[in-house]
């Protein structure tokens, strides 16, 4: 590479070039208000640091806003994402579609739950999981989909014709900004009636929802 100037005759800022950026960009930063500040300090003085009221509030909120009958507040996004399958009923013998571009947990949590994920490509404009890789990835052992929404881009991933009437398959989605912000949603919802549930992991702090 040294050398190598780029299409627009600039040196790569790898080989001394000037950087695209003159400040450091980082992963992530937290949203923290000051009434969060007052929520966080009002509960450290309260009788109760885990399960406690405030608990049953947020799953009653998270619930409330995503439009679901339950909501259940587990320790992080992975949990939550473990939590999803198990409800799911996916063990030993499954298949699960995820894609190879996100957190390791979109595969792990499969794993843990004794079952085999499946990795589809993804679209090179959007980053998300390809559909169509998708419908060619579905045997008769896969059980569900993890379609993550990467980097906050949450267009709706459309299901796969090799899907359509496929009894049992459902999805857990994931994406990022679709809940009041920089969180992480998940969506699992199976085809058989009834089967809906919502997963959210707040960023910055070791909490999750099923």
């Amino acid at each position: 590479m040294e050398g190598r100037a780029t299409a627009g005759g600039e040196l790569p800022a790898l080989v001394g070039g000037r950087p695209v950026r003159e400040t450091w960009l980082p992963y992530a930063r937290q949203w923290v208000s000051e009434e969060d500040m007052v929520a966080v300090a009002e509960v450290l003085r309260s009788d109760w640091l885990t399960t406690g009221p405030k608990i049953h509030e947020f799953e009653e909120a998270v619930a409330a806003y995503v439009g679901a009958r339950y909501a259940v507040a587990v320790s992080s996004g992975t949990a939550a994402l473990h939590a999803a399958c198990f409800a799911a009923g996916i063990g030993p013998g499954d298949e699960v579609i995820t894609t190879p571009l996100t957190f390791a947990a979109s595969a792990n949590c499969v794993l843990y739950a004794g079952a085999e994920p499946v990795f589809a490509d993804v679209d090179p404009v959007t980053g998300n999981v390809d559909p169509k890789d998708v419908a060619r990835k579905v045997t008769p052992r896969t059980r569900a989909i993890i379609p993550v929404h990467l980097a906050g881009f949450t267009r709706a991933t459309p299901q796969p014709p090799a899907l359509s009437g496929h009894d049992g398959t459902g999805g857990l989605g994931r994406g990022a900004g679709g809940f009041q912000g920089p969180a992480l949603l998940w969506r699992v919802k199976l085809l058989r009636p009834t089967a809906h549930t919502d997963a959210v992991s707040l960023p910055a702090a070791p909490s999750g929802m099923v």
